[in-house]
């Protein structure tokens, strides 16, 4: 399967594991940060299905997983599946912190995903944290990844030659592709950083007067210019960094509503998909979780009789604070 690296990435996510994503997003009127730790276990076979893979599904439509990699061969052997076994994504517990800053022990929450999740803490593999409404408001400068959250990854990947993924969930407002109602869709920001190569010719590429390897935590950080817009000693535009990885792949958005819900299959300049093809999700969140897709700020935009409300605010400059994993 040739896929592009963030689709697989996400394609790892398991229904439950989306389900979390919705239901914590959902409470984005309340202005509280997110984040849960994302564990590797289980398998399951990965599919093609169009231009998205995905995790294979029964007739019932019920994703199928399995404890063992050897359990997940056999199945795909027994029943003539083309495909790929590839480990899946779990999210253990869930922390909230303010607006723009959050912060947890990471062995004490470790602990508490163990006890309240049954993940096993040596499975660990990355982190996903949301971006809330900020005064009521949707900064676009929100939708992408700050640079405090992602110095230090491209340094690491820099040096190292460590591959790092990360995951943002956010609010965007839109048209809502079955009313032509506006309404807030929770989407998903998918950013890999694969190896030295490719992120210092990504840097590179966005910002070709910078020194790629004269990038450190004493010049990278971005602070508040006496204009209002964010810069930093080194010159970096985090932003366009982004978005050049985007062009290798290496950078996506996802629309976890899915087009039931009104997301668009995909729109220009961004890499923006429906999750059409996971088509229990919409039964999963209402029967596993109990709980609506839309939470109360989605369906007040969605089924409101009073006229479109406009949330949005271009601003680069609205950038997050600091997050505890970069203290």
């Amino acid at each position: 399967m040739q896929f592009a690296p963030w689709k697989i990435e996400w394609a790892k996510f398991t229904d439950e594991a989306i389900a979390e994503m919705k239901l914590h997003s959902d409470d984005t009127h309340t202005e509280k940060e997110w984040m849960t730790y994302i564990y590797e276990e289980d398998f399951g076979i990965m599919v093609a299905n169009g231009d998205m893979p995905l995790l294979y599904r029964d007739k019932s439509g019920k994703q199928v997983t399995f404890k063992h990699k050897e359990e997940a061969l056999q199945y795909m052997n027994k029943y003539n599946i083309s495909g790929q076994i590839s480990p899946v994504y779990n999210l253990g517990s869930v922390s909230y912190g303010d607006e723009s800053r959050i912060e947890v022990n990471p062995a004490t929450k470790e602990m508490q995903d163990a006890a309240l999740k049954q993940v096993d803490p040596k499975n660990r593999k990355w982190t996903i944290h949301g971006h809330p409404l900020k005064d009521g408001k949707i900064y676009t400068g929100r939708q992408y990844f700050s640079s405090t959250d992602i110095l230090q990854e491209f340094l690491k990947a820099r040096d190292t030659d460590q591959r790092v993924v990360q995951f943002i969930v956010y609010p965007h407002q839109q048209t809502d592709t079955n009313t032509g109602k506006t309404a807030i869709h929770n989407r998903c920001r998918i950013l890999i950083f694969p190896d030295a190569a490719t992120v210092s010719a990504a840097m590179k590429s966005a910002n070709p007067n910078v020194d790629v390897k004269g990038i450190s935590v004493d010049n990278g950080f971005n602070s508040n210019a006496a204009d209002g817009s964010l810069k930093n000693e080194a010159g970096v535009d985090w932003f366009a960094f982004q978005e050049a990885l985007g062009k290798s792949g290496n950078m996506g958005i996802i629309d976890i509503e899915g087009k039931k819900s009104g997301s668009k299959k995909a729109e220009s300049k961004l890499n923006i998909f429906g999750s059409e093809g996971m088509r229990s999700s919409s039964n999963l969140v209402n029967n596993f979780m109990g709980v609506a897709l839309v939470g109360s700020l989605v369906y007040f935009l969605l089924f409101s009789d009073e006229g479109p409300l406009d949330l949005m605010v271009e601003d680069m400059n609205a950038e997050c604070e600091e997050h505890w994993w970069h203290r």
